[in-house]
């Protein structure tokens, strides 16, 4: 999920996350977990033996952490690949629990929450942001690499004759890719700065409110001990900022998930979470059902060619 700040990436995530079962991967939590765990290598909270009992996810989470705080502590910025590094150790962590449930599951001495399913998928709420993130981490997931030369005729062109021109790369061919959906959530200024300067909470009953879409009651005791929320992280005050500098890689962005024929565009000025929700369920289910019609393709494909083979084999 990708779009401005406040454009309700987040909620979105989440929602899709409970319809389908899918895990929410949110980068810079993932980030404040691995320099969390770095730190407790450094500081001697967590131990070697600890650390090699570890999975490969929080092993590679702990490597991450450990490269992003050095980073971190001599002024510098979290470098783009810590960042799809992050992502992928989350991806991974998903399919080791997804694995250690069915060992479980297999297990008729084990006790398995009947509650408890596998994961069937992830979402990532916060991440990229920009082309060069989304190149780095197609890469980890695919091995697509779009910046590498691929060798062609024309690399070893004659310089005796006149060489045929070159012909145009055929934009018109689908690039595969580790990602199946790309749900882009549009948001022009007005709608961001609304959705986040409207928000207020209650300190003694702990409720969020917001005055345009979950006013607080007509109460006037409850107004005046209404507070507006703060993350010291995310402050008010650079919102307009990080507008801006997202604007600056939208196209970018959305030109790169453009070659996977992944990119789908959601506008939510105009609508509430639960109909932006409709609008996201409808390409996402859509999605399902067409590769659900791809499989059964395919296994129908399978099976003609391996009774054609039989018959074959038969004669």
């Amino acid at each position: 999920l990708c779009g401005r700040s406040f454009s309700g990436k987040s909620e979105q995530a989440w929602r899709l996350a409970d319809r389908y079962a899918l895990k929410v991967l949110s980068a810079e939590a993932l980030l404040s977990e691995a320099i969390e765990k770095a730190a407790g290598i450094q500081y001697g909270r967590i131990t070697q033996q600890q650390f090699e009992r570890g999975t490969w996810s929080s092993k590679e989470l702990t490597r991450l952490g450990q490269k992003a705080l050095s980073k971190l502590n001599r002024g510098g910025e979290v470098d783009d690949d810590v960042y799809a590094g992050l992502v992928i150790a989350g991806i991974h962590r998903i399919k080791e629990a997804n694995d250690l449930l069915a060992e479980r599951q297999a297990d008729p001495d084990a006790s398995v929450d009947s509650q408890h399913i596998a994961s069937q998928g992830w979402v990532v709420e916060d991440f990229p942001g920009t082309a060069a993130q989304a190149a780095l981490f197609e890469k980890l997931l695919s091995g697509y690499d779009g910046a590498a030369h691929v060798a062609t005729r024309w690399d070893r062109a004659s310089e005796l004759a006149e060489p045929r021109a070159k012909p145009p790369r055929d934009t018109s061919k689908l690039v595969p890719s580790g990602i199946d959906l790309v749900l882009y959530v549009e948001a022009d200024q007005d709608a961001v700065l609304r959705r986040n300067l409207g928000r207020r909470t209650d300190p003694e009953t702990d409720t969020a409110y917001h005055l345009d879409t979950n006013r607080p009651p007509y109460d006037v005791v409850c107004k005046e001990r209404l507070l507006v929320p703060t993350n010291p992280s995310n402050p008010s005050f650079h919102l307009s900022f990080q507008v801006a500098a997202h604007d600056v890689a939208a196209d970018e962005l959305k030109q790169f998930f453009g070659q996977f024929g992944t990119l789908h565009l959601v506008n939510s000025n105009n609508l509430t979470a639960e109909g932006l929700f409709a609008a996201v369920n409808s390409i996402v289910h859509h999605q399902i059902d067409k590769r659900v019609q791809d499989e059964t393709t395919a296994a129908a494909a399978d099976a003609e060619a391996a009774e054609a083979a039989a018959a074959v084999a038969d004669e």
